[in-house]
């Protein structure tokens, strides 16, 4: 079933909230109507000392309506009870003030109308800042019983304890994405970062204790399961540094690195979760990722030389270039027992691919240019 009216602006339905979600919507309307008119009753106990004679009471009783009313209207104009609660946010307090200050103004014009100017001008001004610092505050109770709700029910199964590397957007998000684990109760006791201007402060009330060297002797006085590293910015010096600072630890925490904001846009299933590190986070930069089809064309059916063959570099040329399937592979080397053992690799990875050792200098002239040359030290064989 959708919404009677499409999205403003484009032609496309909006789905209806079900049932549930109606009735919390309207529980929590009817909590912020109550603080509007015990907000506005308030304002009339401060304004006469807490002592209201008749005709006060009388006023206060019958311009109460107006008020309750009115924000009502402009509170499902401004969409204040549209927003998802457990998410609210100050863009949500934005729009509880503009009700607020809405009402504030439609009251004020009817309530002076309709007793003719008798009427306290200072409730004008009280009524609308207790009604907003009222709703803002049961909003804010409501989440937070909500959240220690929720962190009560999920200690029954398991927890795990964490630090986590980097105070920033993302150090923030993955707190949050971890806090909110259905399946693992996760305690985070301490935040790290080099920036030595917010060493000392707290982050959703968990300390930033200091720079990522003292890590090593956080973590012998109190040991984690986990070490988090959600740095954005020069990730792989970062995991080199909390690698370096464990690394004389007798019990280690498991390291994982957060996702960056570019992989979580690239992988839909990545979110917000660390992961174990990889070779690439140690790298400043961005994977390179090889374009597969055009280096197939390029190898696939051609005969190709490999110099240096016997070497790391060398070996690792051999490899990924077998599995494009060359018609045949020469290996050049000058050290026959490492010839000898390429050769023999070569032949168990690929053994439909002919393989030819050479035993030779690159600088021998005699030999036949090939079709394709893979080499270590970017040299072609010369004919």
């Amino acid at each position: 079933m959708t919404h009677q009216s499409a999205l403003k602006g484009y032609d496309i339905p909006v789905m209806s909230e079900s049932n549930a979600a109606s009735a919390r919507r309207m529980l929590v309307m009817g909590f912020d109507l109550a603080c509007v008119l015990a907000a506005y009753g308030l304002a009339f106990l401060l304004r006469f000392d807490f002592t209201l004679d008749a005709y006060h009471s009388n006023l206060l009783l019958t311009t109460s309506p107006y008020g309750v009313l009115t924000y009502a209207l402009t509170a499902y104009y401004f969409g204040v009870h549209r927003g998802l609660r457990h998410f609210s946010s100050f863009g949500d307090v934005v729009n509880i003030g503009k009700a607020v200050g809405l009402t504030a103004l439609i009251q004020g014009v009817l309530v002076l109308f309709v007793t003719q100017g008798l009427y306290p001008r200072s409730v004008l001004i009280l009524s609308p800042i207790l009604s907003l610092l009222m709703i803002c505050t049961t909003h804010a109770v409501g989440r937070y019983f909500r959240s220690y709700l929720r962190s009560r029910s999920s200690e029954i199964g398991a927890v795990r304890t964490a630090v986590i590397v980097g105070v920033g957007d993302l150090g923030e998000l993955v707190y949050r994405q971890m806090r909110s684990d259905d399946q693992i109760n996760y305690r985070i006791v301490a935040f790290f970062d080099d920036d030595s201007n917010k060493w000392g402060l707290r982050l959703h009330g968990v300390p930033v204790t200091g720079p990522i060297a003292n890590l090593a002797a956080f973590l012998r006085k109190r040991p984690v399961d986990e070490v988090i590293v959600a740095v954005s910015v020069a990730r792989g010096q970062a995991v080199s540094d909390v690698a370096e600072a464990l690394r004389h630890l007798e019990k280690r925490p498991l390291i994982r690195v957060a996702p960056s904001v570019d992989e979580m846009l690239r992988s839909a299933s990545a979110g917000a979760n660390p992961r174990k590190v990889q070779p690439a986070d140690l790298l400043n930069r961005k994977e390179v990722r090889l374009d597969a089809m055009r280096i197939a064309r390029s190898l696939e059916g051609k005969v190709v030389l490999v110099t240096g063959a016997g070497g790391t570099i060398g070996g690792e040329l051999c490899r990924q270039i077998v599995t494009y399937r060359p018609k045949k592979i020469l290996l050049l080397e000058q050290h026959a027992t490492a010839l000898f053992y390429r050769e023999c690799e070569v032949r168990e990875k690929m053994p439909g691919v002919t393989v030819v050792p050479v035993l030779g200098d690159i600088r021998d002239q005699s030999r036949r240019r090939p079709e394709s040359c893979g080499n270590c030290r970017s040299l072609w064989l010369s004919s």
